[in-house]
C-alpha cells in the first residue's frame, strides 16, 4: 500500500481527459489503473491470451484482446497500428505507453498525436532527441558545455570493421548497448577485440526484439562506476522540476535489481550539482513529463557522466515517491493535461526518510539468473504483523496461480519499503518483508544471505536438516485424515499403510524425502538429500495434541553417490540404493538408530481468498522438532488431486515449504519406499542412455537463430571431432 501520496486534481480544460488507455501490461498497467481510480478516470487495458488472467485485466475499468502475444509480425504491444485502433474503438481519449514497449519510440508518440489522442509522455522530437542514446549525446555536445559525457563512438555505421576501429581507439573494455530502449537489454561489456562481432549479433538481435531498433553504439567502460539517476517532471509551460536522485548500482545482466533512495554515497554538493545537470538538460529540449536523467560516476576520480535520458517513467519510480510524497503518474496526467507546474506546491520538495526497492523475478540465480518458468502456487504477502501497510508496498501483477511464461518479463514483483529513521531501518524493514514474502517459484537472491536474520545461531544446520522432517509429517496427518473421511471404513481401525507383519521390527512407517530445490541460505548450508524417514508405529492419528517421535532422519545413498562407488550397470548401482535403504531400516526396527521428538503445534489451511486463482493446498504449520520451534508455509502444486505419497508407482508428492525465519523457501519430494526405488529405475536407466549418446540441452525454453553445425557436416576431414570450444548453434 504505501504512504499516502500527493495527488493533484487535474486542471480543467476544454478536452480533459477521462478515459485512458494504457498500451503496456503487468504491475505497471496495474499502477496506472490505480492512479487513474484515485483521480475518476477511466482506465482501459489491454491483454494477450497468455496474460488474460493477470489482475491488471482484473482491475481495470475496461479492457481489450490483442490476440495472442506471438504473432508474424512480432508483439502486439509493439504493433502500433493494432494499439492505436484499440484505442479509437475504446475512444480513448489519452495512452499512456508505461515502460519498455513503445514508451520511447517517437514514431509511436506521433501516431497517437496524429490520431487525436493525447500521448502521456514527452513530444517526439524530445524522444528522437534525448530518448535516443547516439541522437543524445550528439545533441548534447552541440548545445552544452557544462553536460559531462563518456567518451565513446555514436555515429551511425553499424559496420564490425568501423566499430572495431572506433573500439581500438576508445581503449578496452568498452560498453556495446542498444541506441533506443533500456532495462539493460543489449547491452554488452566487451574486452578484447576478438569478442566484439559475436557480442554485437546478440546485442542487434536482443534491441530489436525489444525496441523495434537494431542500433548499437560504443562506450568507454568504467571499471569503478556507480549508477545514479535522476527524476524530472517538465510541463508545457517550460517548468522542469527535479525529485532528486535514485542509486541503482545493484544489477544483474545490465539490469537494476535493489535501487534506494536516497544514495548514500552521494556528498550534498555531487547531489545538486547532478540534479541542476538533469534540470538543464530537460529545458534543452523544453522536456514534457515524467523523464529519468541517468548519470555514471567515476567513484575513484570523484566525476560523473551522462548516460542517457528515460523518456518515460522508470521501473523503480515508487521509491521516488515513497521519500517525495508525490505521485509520479498523477504529475503526468496532470501535465498531460496542459497543467502548469507552479501552481502546485512542489517549490519545497525535500528527501524524507529512506526507501529501498527489491525486484522479484522469477529467476535461477544458480544457472546464471535464466528465467525460471511455471506456476506461481501460492503469492503471499507479508502481514502487517511483520511491518505496517504504510512502510510497504508491493507492485505486482501476480496472484496465486499466476503462469510466468516465456512471452513476458519473469518479473514478480517490486517490494519497497519505507522508513523515516533512515536506511538501516529501511534495510531492517526490507530484510523483515522478504523473509515473510512467501511465493513457490524461484528467487530471495543470494545477493541478500549476509543481510538475513535467523533466530537459530550456530545451529542452524540441524535445524536444517530436521526441515524434511516437516513435509512428511504434514503428508502423514493428512493421510490419516482421508483414511478417516473414507467411505470404506472396515478397515478404520488398522494403522495407515498397516501391515500385517506385527513380529517385524522393521514394520516402521517409512518415507524418503529428497531435496529439490534450496533458496538464499548461504553456500555452506545444505540440506541433506536424500534423507530416510522412520516414523513410531503408534503415531496413526491426526490429533494435534498427540506426542509424534520420529524414530530416525538418516541421509541415503543417493544416484550420484552410488554411481561414483559403483561404475557398473543401472542394476547394479539401483540394488547399492536398495540395500542402503534396507539396513538404515532395520537399525531403526532395532532401536538403535538416533530419535528425535517431532511435535506439530498448528495447521491452519489457507481458504480461496489466499489461493486465488491456484489449485494448489496451502498451509501455514508450526512444528517442533527436539524442542525447536520451526514455522512456515507448505503448498501442494497438485494438492486436489493429492491421494497420498506412492500412490503412482515412481511418483512422489511435491510440498514446497517457505520458511520466513531462514528467509527462504524449499522444494521436496517425498516418496514411499517402493516409489523412491521404482524413480531411481528411470533415473538410472536414463543417466546410462545419456552416457552413450552426445546430447545437447537447452537450459530453457528458447529460439535457434543459427545452427552453425549440423550432423553429417564435414569438419576439418572425415571422422575428425568438433574441437572443444567450438559454436554448435545460436539461441536466444
Amino acid at each position: 500500500m504505501g504512504k499516502q501520496l500527493f495527488v493533484p486534481d487535474l486542471p480543467k480544460g476544454s478536452n480533459p481527459i477521462r478515459r485512458v488507455f494504457i498500451a503496456n501490461r503487468g504491475e505497471i498497467a496495474l499502477r496506472v489503473i490505480r492512479t487513474c481510480r484515485t483521480l475518476g478516470l477511466t482506465s482501459i487495458a489491454v491483454f494477450t491470451n497468455e496474460d488474460a488472467l493477470s489482475r491488471h485485466v482484473s482491475e481495470a475499468d475496461e479492457t481489450t484482446c490483442l490476440g495472442s502475444a506471438s504473432q508474424e509480425n512480432g508483439s502486439p504491444f509493439l504493433n502500433i497500428p493494432l494499439l492505436i485502433d484499440a484505442a479509437k474503438t475504446a475512444n480513448a481519449d489519452a495512452i499512456h505507453p508505461g515502460y519498455g514497449y513503445l514508451s520511447e519510440n517517437a514514431d509511436f508518440a506521433a501516431a497517437v498525436r496524429d490520431a487525436g489522442i493525447v500521448f502521456i509522455g514527452p513530444t517526439s522530437q524530445a524522444i528522437l532527441t534525448l530518448g535516443d542514446k547516439r541522437q543524445s549525446k550528439e545533441y548534447l555536445s552541440q548545445h552544452s558545455d557544462t553536460v559531462p559525457l563518456i567518451p565513446g563512438f555514436t555515429g551511425r555505421s553499424q559496420d564490425l570493421a568501423e566499430l572495431e576501429r572506433a573500439a581500438d581507439t576508445i581503449g578496452y573494455p568498452v560498453m556495446l548497448k542498444a541506441s533506443a530502449g533500456g532495462g539493460g537489454k543489449g547491452i554488452r561489456i566487451i574486452r578484447e577485440r576478438a569478442a566484439l562481432k559475436a557480442e554485437l549479433e546478440r546485442a542487434q538481435s536482443e534491441a530489436a526484439r525489444s525496441f523495434g531498433s537494431s542500433d548499437c553504439i560504443l562506450e568507454k567502460y568504467i571499471e569503478a562506476g556507480k549508477h545514479v539517476e535522476v527524476q524530472i517532471i517538465g510541463d508545457r509551460h517550460g517548468q522542469i522540476i527535479s525529485l532528486f536522485e535514485r542509486e541503482c548500482s545493484v544489477q544483474r545482466r545490465h539490469q537494476k535489481i535493489i535501487e534506494e533512495s536516497p544514495c548514500p554515497w552521494l556528498t550534498p554538493v555531487m547531489r545538486r550539482s547532478m540534479c541542476d545537470v538533469a534540470c538543464e538538460i530537460g529545458r534543452l529540449i523544453a522536456y514534457e513529463g515524467a523523464g529519468t536523467v541517468e548519470f555514471i560516476v567515476d567513484v575513484q576520480a570523484a566525476k560523473f557522466y551522462f548516460l542517457e535520458v528515460n523518456s518515460r517513467i522508470q521501473v523503480e519510480h515508487p521509491i521516488t515517491e515513497e521519500v517525495t510524497g508525490v505521485d509520479i503518474v498523477a504529475l503526468q496526467l496532470y501535465v498531460a493535461s496542459n497543467g502548469n507546474l507552479n501552481d502546485l506546491p512542489l517549490s519545497d520538495l525535500s528527501q524524507n526518510g529512506h526507501a529501498i526497492e527489491c525486484r522479484l523475478y522469477a529467476e535461477n540465480p544458480q544457472r546464471g539468473f535464466l528465467p525460471e518458468l511455471g506456476t506461481i502456487h501460492l503469492w503471499k504477502q507479508a502481514g502487517d504483523e511483520v511491518v505496517t501497510s504504510d512502510e510497504v508496498r508491493y507492485e505486482t501483477a501476480v496472484v496465486s496461480g499466476t503462469e510466468i511464461n516465456m512471452s513476458f518479463d519473469p518479473l514478480i514483483a517490486k517490494i519497497v519499503v519505507w522508513a523515516a529513521s533512515g536506511r538501516e531501518a529501511a534495510i531492517r524493514k526490507m530484510v523483515a518483508v522478504l523473509a515473510n514474502t512467501a511465493y513457490a517459484t524461484n528467487f530471495v537472491g543470494s545477493h541478500l544471505d549476509e543481510l538475513l536474520k535467523h533466530p537459530y545461531g550456530s545451529g542452524i544446520q540441524d535445524v536444517v536438516n530436521s526441515l524434511a522432517a516437516i513435509p512428511g509429517a504434514y503428508l502423514k496427518m493428512k493421510s490419516a485424515e482421508l483414511a478417516r473421511n473414507d467411505p470404506h471404513r472396515g478397515f478404520q481401525r488398522n494403522p495407515v499403510r498397516f501391515r500385517n507383519q506385527r513380529g517385524d521390527k522393521a514394520n516402521k512407517y517409512t518415507q524418503v524425502t529428497v531435496a529439490r530445490t534450496q533458496r538464499g541460505i548461504a553456500t555452506d548450508i545444505t540440506i541433506d538429500s536424500p534423507v530416510l524417514s522412520v516414523w513410531d508405529q503408534h503415531w496413526v492419528r491426526s490429533s494435534l495434541d498427540e506426542n509424534m517421535y520420529l524414530l530416525s532422519v538418516a541421509p541415503i545413498l543417493d544416484h550420484a553417490q552410488a554411481s561414483l562407488a559403483y561404475d557398473s550397470s543401472a542394476a547394479r548401482r539401483l540394488t547399492a540404493v536398495y540395500a542402503n535403504l534396507s539396513d538404515l531400516v532395520k537399525e531403526a526396527g532395532r532401536g538403535t538408530a538416533s530419535s528425535i521428538h517431532v511435535k506439530i503445534l498448528s495447521v491452519s489451511r489457507l481458504n480461496e481468498k489466499d489461493l486465488q486463482r491456484a489449485t494448489a493446498e496451502a498451509a501455514t504449520i508450526a512444528i517442533d522438532v527436539d524442542n525447536v520451534r520451526i514455522s512456515g508455509t507448505l503448498v501442494l502444486p497438485n494438492g486436489n488431486d493429492y491421494r497420498g505419497a506412492g500412490n503412482d508407482i515412481a511418483r512422489g508428492t511435491k510440498v514446497f515449504m517457505h520458511v520466513p525465519a531462514l528467509g527462504t523457501w524449499f522444494s521436496f519430494e517425498v516418496f514411499t519406499l517402493l516409489a523412491y526405488v521404482e524413480s531411481l529405475k528411470a533415473t538410472f536407466a536414463t543417466a546410462e542412455d545419456s552416457a552413450e549418446k552426445d546430447v545437447v540441452t537447452a537450459p530453457m525454453p528458447c529460439k535457434i537463430l543459427r545452427v552453425l553445425k549440423k550432423s553429417g557436416d564435414a569438419v576439418k576431414a572425415e571422422g575428425q571431432a568438433v574441437k572443444e570450444g567450438d559454436t554448435l548453434c545460436s539461441v536466444e
